[in-house]
């Protein structure tokens, strides 16, 4: 159902399919919202947010028991809600988490890279005529060297 994978790198998932599947995930629960408030409006005579508040027990999988169904059919509805609404809900978890560890984490592992390159130079002594290839880097890109 949902593109898990970049073509061109099988291992990570690429940040354009990350992003399409979290939209994707966001619009599929607030239809499920939507057609699931309705319904329990109409069906069960709940109000709107009495609606909307056992949608969201249910699909977060707490499920207090204060709200359920009281008919067949209502049942028969809650129980599509459930398959389907508790897979999108994981769906919209991993996509998250993936958008995470696509941007917030690699920009903590570059940061971590960077000072244990710092630390490694910390070390060095002035009389080491051999430079480290970071030192030779930097120096090359700042034009002291």
């Amino acid at each position: 159902m949902f593109i898990l994978f970049s073509e061109s790198n099988p291992n990570m998932p690429d940040l354009r399919d990350i992003i399409k599947n979290l939209y994707i995930s966001i619009a599929l629960i607030a239809i499920l919202y939507v057609i699931g408030t309705i319904f329990y409006h109409k069906v069960e005579g709940w109000s709107y947010l009495d609606c909307i508040y056992f949608i969201t027990t249910t699909l977060s999988t707490v499920g207090y028991g204060d709200f359920y169904p009281t008919n067949d059919i209502s049942r028969i509805f809650t129980i599509f809600i459930i398959l389907i609404g508790v897979s999108i809900f994981l769906s919209l978890v991993y996509s998250i988490a993936a958008y995470r560890e696509r941007t917030v984490d690699q920009q903590i592992m570059n940061r971590l890279s960077i000072l244990r390159n710092l630390t490694a130079l910390h070390g060095v002594r002035h009389e080491d005529k051999k430079k480290p290839r970071f030192l030779q880097s930097l120096g090359n890109k700042l034009g002291e060297i």
